[in-house]
């Protein structure tokens, strides 16, 4: 079998498929027998055939450069379960927002392209401190994200460490629906934030000083659901170091003026480093912004928004060459 990536022929060493038409029929039967990986050309490449699993899956940390490949055909191909903070397990242990996850990465090398992943837990109820609902966590360096939905509503996408790539994705969520204390671009990502009740795009977990771990966000759209109703922020300081630039994007009403929060600690507004630079929309009116936003220099901007801030002269390719 081989499917065809923008022109480019690419063979899977697996498929999966429901309806019994490839090699598994589920996505965690294929990962379990995906081999360790030490060079580029041993990685295993997986095709999703179009539907809806309904799976926990965990990359473990052998499976060095596999691929996960989704039909863009027929729905698509989505991963989807329903777990949340405060549930219990089936020890009857009650899970921490770490371990919600229904897509986990510790591996390496790891890219997803056309793929959709969810968390489909419930909407939680206005000011909760519990519900919340990973739908990918990535704790792994170089990992790509290409064309992907990523969904949830408190907590989607847990960055959690490492270098980290997302292009051409959806990301939809309401509290700090992108959070942790990974190196990540953003990219021509669409970043929708449900406009019900508290809602911030980022929580960025920067704990010390001139670590180099940051979001910064090219070439976004940062919009909110209709009929907006409340407006959020573009990022809550989770660290005391906090960094997440915005940058050459269009951003909507949903934003209120003042765009950053400071988690309800007073000093993070002296040690945080947020940054708009060249952005279009209502959203993107820095009139009322909070007064300890950053102005990035020339300098600042050669180095956060080039690409190579994120290493990506050395391991990043268009997704076609990278399979």
């Amino acid at each position: 079998m081989t499917i065809n990536l923008k022109g480019v022929p690419v063979v899977p060493n697996m498929v999966v498929a429901q309806d019994g038409s490839g090699d598994y029929t589920t996505i965690q039967e294929a990962i379990y027998y995906v081999p360790p990986a030490y060079l580029p050309n041993q990685g295993t490449k997986i095709f999703i055939k179009a539907g809806w699993y309904n799976e926990t899956i965990i990359i473990r940390p052998y499976m060095r450069y596999l691929s996960l490949i989704g039909d863009p055909e027929g729905g698509g191909s989505t991963m989807s379960c329903n777990r949340y903070s405060g549930m219990l397990n089936d020890n009857g242990d009650m899970l921490s927002t770490l371990n919600t996850g229904c897509f986990v990465v510790f591996a390496d090398d790891f890219t997803a392209v056309n793929v959709n992943f969810e968390n489909a837990s419930p909407r939680p109820p206005p000011n909760s401190y519990i519900y919340q609902a990973v739908a990918v966590r990535v704790t792994a360096n170089r990992t790509a994200f290409y064309n992907c939905s990523i969904k949830s509503y408190q907590d989607t996408l847990y960055a959690h460490k490492g270098w980290q790539y997302y292009k051409d994705c959806y990301i939809f969520g309401t509290v700090d629906f992108i959070f942790g204390q990974a190196k990540a671009r953003f990219e021509s990502c669409v970043l929708q934030m449900s406009s019900y009740g508290f809602a911030s795009v980022t929580a960025q977990k920067r704990d010390i000083k001139g670590d180099d771990n940051c979001f910064v966000m090219v070439q976004n759209r940062v919009i909110g659901q209709q009929p907006i109703i409340a407006q959020g922020w573009l990022g809550r300081s989770w660290g005391q170091y906090a960094c997440t630039i915005f940058a050459h994007s269009y951003i909507d009403e949903i934003i209120n003026a003042d765009a950053w929060n400071n988690f309800y600690v007073r000093s993070r507004e002296w040690t945080t480093f947020y940054a708009e630079y060249n952005n279009t929309g209502i959203g993107a009116n820095l009139d009322g912004r909070v007064p300890w936003l950053k102005t990035m220099t020339p300098a600042s901007r050669r180095y956060f928004l080039n690409k190579a801030w994120i290493g990506l002269d050395s391991w990043y390719h268009a997704y076609p060459q990278m399979m």
